[in-house]
């Protein structure tokens, strides 16, 4: 794959800027401030589009970073690539009211329907993160070991699910724990603990609601007792005149049992609604067809929320599946790795560190003239070197025999004159399309040219 032009239509200071690359070496010259870096981004932004992010981080994320200095609602720019025999053009809009992206097949002269398989199957397989974690360099990001490691694992896991490393496993991974969060929140939202609160209050209102079978009893009685507990009052108040009139004592303990008789029916119903209130029947049978509703409604719950489990844990096992898969690169890469990162490591230091070995958990051993040197000994700059020759090799081993670019970003900034050299006569004897350096001084170019090596100048 070959970056043939760009166009900066409205993109950060740039309006209608113009550049061409050509395969081999090119050389993005300009000073401080001239627009190095955000013709850097841009290539980014063009092959994988610009996100606008969210809160206080959207202050100095990318998109806001490079938004066109003047009428920020045309923000857009043009890319031409060559790949696999053809010329496209990939035309994108990063405003965030109206992004949009167009694939345009300029060889046989038709529109390529876009989608995500087919744009990283015309890149190659190329996504962001392996773009960022091997192809592009810069000088100032703190990209780790680790990221590489995570690169070369994502493409082992492709290899051996997919058997194509178009696949891109870190998506996939993060597809399943959003789909795990989003059945989590479908549990949260059932919110059974919140219907046994309300069934535990329910059946407190029905304890506190007067309703009993001696009450009922009792009432039972008065009723079926109401003529004769009223013969028994006038018998007694008969009995009580009679024997006020006739001196008959006998007469008046008749009245007094009579009186006693009526007050034994009536006094116990009356204690009772004193100690227990009126009763409310019908309040009572609303409460247990709600306790009824209630507890059918936590049994239901319960099965849904049995399903969902089931759910998540067929996920949890699919992740874990996967990194299982992909969690041993080093039984696949290893020996292509060290052999790869020691080649280019000799190349860049023109034979004095000859061999770099990658250890399984991604551990660095370098070694010269065959005698292993401890890297915390080793400058900062033949550090630098290390890491591009395996951040080389990492993308060799990606793209297997594809050619793609690689985009260096100040990358000699920290390197003396000898080391810019040896670097730069061995950059064109990599497997890549093409090398795109930016740089803020003009020594790649005087090396370039006292060795006779050409290369393609763009001026800023």
């Amino acid at each position: 794959m070959v970056i043939d032009y760009l166009l900066l239509k409205n993109f950060g200071k740039f309006n209608d800027k113009g550049i061409t690359f050509d395969e081999g070496i090119n050389i993005v010259y300009g000073k401080n401030e001239a627009g190095k870096s955000t013709i850097y981004n841009f290539i980014k932004g063009m092959l994988f589009g610009i996100e606008k992010k969210r809160g206080k981080a959207a202050a100095t994320d990318m998109y806001t970073k490079y938004e066109p200095w003047e009428n920020s609602m045309y923000y857009e720019g043009l890319m031409q690539l060559s790949t696999g025999g053809c010329k496209y053009i990939i035309s994108r809009k990063f405003n965030k009211l109206a992004k949009e992206v167009k694939v345009f097949n300029a060889t046989d002269n038709v529109d390529v329907e876009y989608s995500d398989v087919t744009y990283r199957e015309l890149l190659c397989g190329l996504t962001e993160e392996n773009y960022s974690s091997t192809l592009a360099f810069t000088e100032y990001e703190n990209l780790s070991l680790d990221d590489l490691a995570f690169t070369l694992n994502n493409y082992v896991a492709n290899l051996n699910t997919s058997r194509t490393k178009n696949v891109d496993v870190k998506k996939a991974i993060s597809r399943l724990n959003k789909e795990k969060k989003r059945i989590l929140t479908q549990i949260d939202k059932l919110d059974i603990e919140g219907e046994r609160n309300l069934l535990t209050r329910i059946e407190e209102l029905i304890s506190e609601t007067p309703y009993r079978e001696d009450y009922e009893i009792l009432s039972s009685r008065v009723v079926r007792h109401r003529a004769p507990k009223y013969i028994w009052a006038f018998m007694g108040i008969a009995f009580v005149i009679a024997a006020l009139v006739t001196h008959n004592y006998i007469l008046f303990i008749g009245a007094l049992l009579s009186l006693v008789s009526f007050v034994a029916v009536i006094i116990p119903r009356y204690e009772y609604e004193e100690n227990y209130g009126e009763v409310d029947n019908d309040s009572r049978i609303e409460l247990l067809n709600e306790k009824q509703r209630i507890e059918e409604q936590i049994e239901l719950k319960l099965k849904a929320a049995a399903e969902y489990e089931k759910e998540v844990k067929s996920i949890e096992l699919a992740i874990k599946t996967i990194n299982d898969i992909s969690g041993n690169i080093y039984s696949t890469f290893g020996e292509d790795l060290n052999e790869l990162s020691s080649e280019y490591m000799a190349l860049f230091t023109d034979g004095d560190y000859n061999k770099i070995t990658v250890s399984e958990d991604m551990k660095i051993a370098v070694y010269k003239d065959n005698k292993k040197v401890d890297i915390n000994m080793l400058s900062y700059s033949t550090i630098k070197q290390i890491f591009l020759a395996i951040r080389i090799a990492c993308a060799r081993l990606l793209f297997n025999e594809e050619k793609m670019p690689i985009i260096l970003d100040e990358p000699f900034a920290h390197y003396d004159d000898e080391k810019t050299v040896k670097t730069l006569m061995n950059l064109g004897k990599l497997n890549a399309s093409q090398i795109i350096i930016f740089a803020c001084t003009d020594r790649e170019i005087k090396f370039l040219r006292e060795n006779d090596i050409s290369f393609n100048l763009i001026k800023l």
